[in-house]
């Protein structure tokens, strides 16, 4: 639901966070640490440093 109201409303501070929980609850290893590499990059891009931080713990 918060995916679907941030999509709509171009709220991407709301997606990286709803990025990083679906990154938390990957089993896959190596899908996790993709995932989160990305996020991570995407997170810094726009000055979200905690949820790049949290992404990174995640690797």
């Amino acid at each position: 639901m918060a995916r679907d109201i941030a999509e709509r409303t171009g709220g991407l501070p709301t997606l990286l966070r709803c990025r990083l929980l679906d990154c938390e609850l990957t089993e896959a290893r190596t899908e996790r640490v993709a995932a989160a590499r990305l996020l991570a990059a995407d997170a810094e891009e726009i000055g979200m440093a905690g949820v790049a931080q949290a992404a990174r713990a995640l690797i």
